[in-house]
Formats: structure tokens, sequence, C-alpha cells
């Protein structure tokens, strides 16, 4: 391949992956604001005199706590993707035992809406960027084999590393979903003000 056509690839590489990086802010700043308010909503609920009541931690979720469960889930009903499927219902039945696993529960059931649209943007450049790649080898080797959506689809999909991306990408949700849910009860174990936490969230 000449320089010039290299200089021209790796431009528009460059390109695709700021175009990957903007549509995942896209797709983040669907959520951001009603997240946010999810969260000052649920500190503000368990306070007891201005502050987060760490007591919570020892109880079940209250009827209220489930019923909010039951409202986000209703919301994720027209999704069919296989993964958020099985993690609404792991994330509603964990909801029901106590606080701390109702707080991961209430995480993961207002990110899989985010995550679920970053894993339909992952489909979709995994699959361009193969035939884009393919296309480019096929030009510089005079290959005239088109292949199928279908193909290019399996192709791209195959296991580096031996991990498939399917699986690469949620293992990183469940990843970061723990990560947050630590955090989460780390503030309520340390009593912080729910007024702040309002304000850091984003919330009211």
């Amino acid at each position: 391949m000449r320089e010039i056509d290299e200089k021209r690839h790796m431009l528009e590489t460059m390109k695709q992956d700021y175009d990957i990086n903007v549509g995942l802010e896209r797709a983040a700043d669907k959520y951001i604001k009603r997240i946010s308010a999810e969260l000052s909503a649920f500190f503000v609920a368990h306070e007891k005199d201005d502050h987060i009541d760490t007591s919570i931690l020892r109880k079940s979720p209250t009827i209220h706590d489930l019923m909010q469960l039951k409202t986000l889930a209703k919301e994720l009903s027209k999704i069919n993707e296989t993964n958020v499927k099985k993690r609404k219902m792991m994330y509603l039945s964990m909801g029901t035992t106590d606080m701390e696993l109702y707080m991961q529960s209430l995480m993961g059931l207002m990110l899989l809406p985010m995550a679920n649209n970053a894993f339909q943007l992952m489909e979709k450049t995994l699959l361009n960027e193969f035939r884009d790649e393919y296309q480019r080898q096929s030009d510089d080797l005079g290959i005239d084999k088109p292949l199928t959506t279908a193909k290019m689809q399996e192709l791209s999909h195959q296991a580096f590393d031996n991990k498939k991306p399917v699986n690469a990408f949620w293992q990183s949700f469940d990843k970061i979903l723990a990560n947050v849910s630590v955090e989460l009860i780390k503030a309520v174990q340390q009593g912080v003000s729910a007024k702040d936490w309002a304000k850091i969230v984003g919330g009211r």
C-alpha cells in the first residue's frame, strides 16, 4: 500500500474512533439526568436528620423501594436483547433480599438501558470496521470475493484472546456495576449528608 493510502487509512480510523466516542457520549446523555434524579430521590427518601440513615443497610428494602424496581423493570420490557433480559430478572430477585443488594439492583436497572444502547453501538462498529478492513485488504490483494452481511457479522464476532466481544462487553458492565454499587454502599456507611449527595448526583 502506498504511503498516502496508509495516511488516509490512519485518518479514517481516527475519525471512526472520534465518532464512536461521540456516539457513546450521546447515549449516556440520554440517561444521565434520569439516573441522577433517581439516586437523589433514593438518598432523600432514606435520610435521617439530614444524613443518610446508616441503619438502612441492615434492613430489607421498603415497599416503595421495591415498587421503584418494578417501575424501572417495566421500562425495559421493550428490549429483547438476551443479556439485558437475564440481568433484569437477576436484579429484580436481588432487590428483594437486603438493602446492599437492593442498591446494586437499583443501579443495574438504571444503567441497563444505557448499556444496551452502548452494546448496540459496539455491534454496529464491529461490523462496519470489519467490512471496511476486509474491503481495504481485498483491494490491496486483488481479491474479488464479496462477503454477505451475515458472514461479516459472524466473523466480526470471533473470539479475540479467547474472549468473544459480547462476553467481554457484559463482563465489563458487570464489573462497572459492582464498583459503582460498592461506592454507593460506602457513602451510606459513612452517613454522608443526603442533601450533599443530591447535589453531587445532580438531582433535586
